[in-house]
């Protein structure tokens, strides 16, 4: 991953007292033997430094895409949807609507129109965001598992920046968010659901 002059300017610029954060798109490929999943959606984050596979593979919550965020539809929606390869994965980010209870962010909505404003559900301003596609990160990693039929693991995560944004919302979305998927300590493969998230056990990291 690097940084632009212009995205590292940014940061230094902004000022400290806001419960600032960056909004990222990442898809997360993870093969365990036979076994595959992928995730793709957003990220809340609190700082931009290069990521690395000991500190961000499992570290940021993924929130999913969805079509509808309406009611007790829970995800992020993006309009249009206009879906590229990475690491943009979506452009351009014209209304992003985030519908994310019970997590503190709530429903908001970011959009053009409104010069990034965010919105929450009662049209109420609770922050400000910027739009910044520079950050980009590309990592590559392979993992000790400690199982002889399956001695090592490999996690590809892609991605980019889409939005800095400061609100006095307390974001904390920072967490070890594949709770599940390493519990291979004597399980066999059929003991694992597709779809199911990893825990961090024990693992040592080695950078493919």
């Amino acid at each position: 991953m690097k940084l632009s002059h212009s995205a590292l300017a940014l940061v230094a610029a902004c000022p400290g007292g806001l419960a600032d954060f960056w909004m990222i798109y990442q898809r997360r490929y993870a093969e365990i033997g036979r076994i595959e999943t992928t995730t793709y959606g957003t990220s809340f984050v609190r700082d931009v430094t290069e990521w690395n596979c000991a500190n961000d593979t499992f570290t940021h919550r993924i929130f999913p895409d969805r079509w509808n965020v309406s009611g007790t539809n829970y995800g992020v929606r993006f309009h249009p949807w206009s879906s590229l390869p990475g690491p943009m994965w979506h452009d351009p980010l014209a209304t992003v609507e985030m519908n994310l209870h019970p997590s503190t962010i709530g429903h908001q909505t970011i959009s053009h129109e409104q010069g990034y404003a965010i919105i929450d559900a009662n049209n109420t301003r609770s922050g400000q965001c910027h739009l910044n596609r520079t950050f980009v990160f590309d990592l590559d990693c392979w993992y000790d598992f400690g199982d002889v039929r399956v001695p090592q693991f490999h996690v590809n995560v892609n991605g980019s920046s889409m939005f800095f944004c400061e609100s006095e919302i307390d974001v904390n979305e920072d967490t070890e968010s594949w709770n599940g998927l390493l519990k291979l300590d004597g399980a066999t493969q059929s003991d694992l659901e597709p779809g199911s998230e990893p825990e961090i056990r024990g693992v040592r990291v080695q950078h493919g």
